[in-house]
Protein backbone atom coordinates (compact mmCIF):
# COMPACT_ATOMS: atom_id res chain seq x y z
CA UNK A 1 0.00 0.00 0.00
CA UNK A 2 1.39 3.64 -0.79
CA UNK A 3 2.91 5.56 2.06
CA UNK A 4 2.47 8.88 1.03
CA UNK A 5 -0.43 8.78 -1.35
CA UNK A 6 -3.83 11.40 -0.96
CA UNK A 7 -5.82 8.78 -3.19
CA UNK A 8 -4.85 5.26 -4.50
CA UNK A 9 -7.21 4.20 -7.07
CA UNK A 10 -7.32 0.86 -7.82
CA UNK A 11 -9.38 -1.66 -10.27
CA UNK A 12 -8.21 -4.91 -8.79
CA UNK A 13 -4.94 -5.74 -10.86
CA UNK A 14 -3.80 -2.26 -11.13
CA UNK A 15 -3.48 0.84 -8.85
CA UNK A 16 -1.78 4.36 -9.51
CA UNK A 17 -1.14 6.45 -6.97
CA UNK A 18 -1.65 10.45 -6.39
CA UNK A 19 1.44 11.43 -4.52
CA UNK A 20 0.83 14.06 -2.00
CA UNK A 21 3.31 17.44 -3.09
CA UNK A 22 6.86 16.74 -2.08
CA UNK A 23 6.72 12.88 -3.14
CA UNK A 24 7.03 10.62 -6.30
CA UNK A 25 7.46 7.20 -7.10
CA UNK A 26 5.38 4.53 -7.72
CA UNK A 27 4.31 3.94 -3.96
CA UNK A 28 4.93 7.47 -3.35
CA UNK A 29 8.50 6.64 -1.58
CA UNK A 30 10.57 9.07 -2.93
CA UNK A 31 11.15 12.64 -1.77
CA UNK A 32 11.55 15.15 -4.17
CA UNK A 33 14.69 16.61 -4.47
CA UNK A 34 14.53 20.44 -5.44
CA UNK A 35 18.25 20.53 -4.81
CA UNK A 36 19.54 18.43 -7.56
CA UNK A 37 19.84 20.73 -10.25
CA UNK A 38 20.72 23.92 -8.03
CA UNK A 39 24.76 24.31 -7.82
CA UNK A 40 25.19 27.22 -4.62
CA UNK A 41 28.17 29.23 -5.33
CA UNK A 42 31.03 29.95 -2.68
CA UNK A 43 30.43 26.82 -0.52
CA UNK A 44 26.75 27.16 -0.67
CA UNK A 45 24.67 24.16 0.78
CA UNK A 46 21.31 23.81 -0.72
CA UNK A 47 18.25 22.77 1.25
CA UNK A 48 14.45 22.19 0.38
CA UNK A 49 12.26 24.18 2.64
CA UNK A 50 8.73 24.37 2.49
CA UNK A 51 8.79 22.90 -1.09
CA UNK A 52 11.36 25.32 -2.10
CA UNK A 53 15.14 25.05 -2.91
CA UNK A 54 16.97 27.55 -1.00
CA UNK A 55 20.61 28.11 -0.49
CA UNK A 56 22.03 28.63 2.84
CA UNK A 57 25.50 30.37 2.49
CA UNK A 58 27.89 29.25 4.76
CA UNK A 59 29.78 32.32 5.31
CA UNK A 60 26.83 34.96 5.15
CA UNK A 61 28.92 37.50 6.23
CA UNK A 62 30.90 37.63 2.85
CA UNK A 63 28.51 36.47 0.46
CA UNK A 64 24.68 36.64 -0.11
CA UNK A 65 22.11 35.93 -2.75
CA UNK A 66 20.06 33.06 -4.39
CA UNK A 67 22.68 31.47 -5.10
CA UNK A 68 25.39 32.84 -2.27
CA UNK A 69 26.47 34.17 -5.62
CA UNK A 70 27.33 37.84 -4.82
CA UNK A 71 30.32 39.21 -2.47
CA UNK A 72 29.44 41.83 0.61
CA UNK A 73 31.27 45.27 0.74
CA UNK A 74 33.19 43.70 3.73
CA UNK A 75 34.97 41.08 1.79
CA UNK A 76 35.29 43.42 -1.57
CA UNK A 77 37.24 45.69 0.76
CA UNK A 78 39.43 42.82 2.51
CA UNK A 79 40.12 42.03 -0.96
CA UNK A 80 41.19 45.18 -1.72
CA UNK A 81 43.50 45.70 0.98
CA UNK A 82 45.23 42.22 0.66
CA UNK A 83 46.30 43.13 -2.43
CA UNK A 84 47.33 46.82 -1.84
CA UNK A 85 49.84 45.30 1.71
CA UNK A 86 51.21 42.86 -1.19
CA UNK A 87 51.62 45.55 -3.28
CA UNK A 88 53.21 47.60 -0.67
CA UNK A 89 55.60 44.62 0.31
CA UNK A 90 56.94 43.53 -3.52
CA UNK A 91 57.61 47.62 -3.91
CA UNK A 92 59.56 47.33 0.01
CA UNK A 93 61.36 44.71 -0.78
CA UNK A 94 62.49 45.93 -4.38
CA UNK A 95 63.45 49.44 -2.94
CA UNK A 96 65.81 47.41 -0.24
CA UNK A 97 67.46 45.08 -3.13
CA UNK A 98 67.89 48.24 -5.32
CA UNK A 99 69.28 49.90 -2.26
CA UNK A 100 72.22 47.65 -1.06
CA UNK A 101 73.25 46.28 -4.72
CA UNK A 102 73.57 50.09 -5.40
CA UNK A 103 75.58 50.94 -2.13
CA UNK A 104 77.77 47.58 -3.53
CA UNK A 105 78.62 49.31 -6.80
CA UNK A 106 79.47 52.13 -5.54
CA UNK A 107 81.65 50.43 -2.89
CA UNK A 108 83.38 47.71 -5.19
CA UNK A 109 82.95 49.39 -8.37
CA UNK A 110 83.94 52.53 -8.21
CA UNK A 111 85.72 52.38 -4.57
CA UNK A 112 83.67 54.87 -2.84
CA UNK A 113 82.12 54.31 0.71
CA UNK A 114 79.45 56.38 1.24
CA UNK A 115 79.12 55.01 4.77
CA UNK A 116 83.22 54.90 5.53
CA UNK A 117 82.84 58.26 8.14
CA UNK A 118 79.62 57.09 9.44
CA UNK A 119 81.61 53.60 10.57
CA UNK A 120 84.62 55.55 11.61
CA UNK A 121 82.38 57.33 14.09
CA UNK A 122 80.71 54.85 15.09
CA UNK A 123 83.82 52.53 15.74
CA UNK A 124 85.71 55.82 17.49
CA UNK A 125 82.24 56.03 20.12
CA UNK A 126 82.13 52.09 20.76
CA UNK A 127 86.01 52.20 21.70
CA UNK A 128 85.65 55.27 24.31
CA UNK A 129 82.79 53.36 25.86
CA UNK A 130 84.83 50.43 26.14
CA UNK A 131 87.91 52.61 28.22
CA UNK A 132 84.54 54.56 30.34
CA UNK A 133 83.61 51.04 31.40
CA UNK A 134 87.36 49.96 32.64
CA UNK A 135 88.67 53.08 34.46
CA UNK A 136 91.95 53.06 35.84
CA UNK A 137 92.74 52.67 39.63
CA UNK A 138 94.51 55.61 41.06
CA UNK A 139 96.76 53.04 43.00
CA UNK A 140 97.60 50.46 40.67
CA UNK A 141 100.84 50.69 39.10
CA UNK A 142 101.32 50.87 35.74
CA UNK A 143 103.93 47.66 34.70
CA UNK A 144 105.39 47.55 31.03
CA UNK A 145 106.51 44.73 29.54
CA UNK A 146 108.73 44.16 27.17
CA UNK A 147 109.51 40.59 26.22
CA UNK A 148 112.60 39.76 24.33
CA UNK A 149 112.97 36.60 22.22
CA UNK A 150 115.74 34.18 22.15
CA UNK A 151 116.44 32.70 18.86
Amino acid sequence: MPVNAAVASTDGLNFKCDCIEGYNGAYCELNVDLCANITCENRGICQTVAMQWQCLCLNSVYYYGDLCQFKTNKLKIREILSSSFAYIAIGAISVTCTFVIVMDVLKYAFHIDPVECERDNYRRRREAQRRAKRPIKPNEAKVALRFQYVS
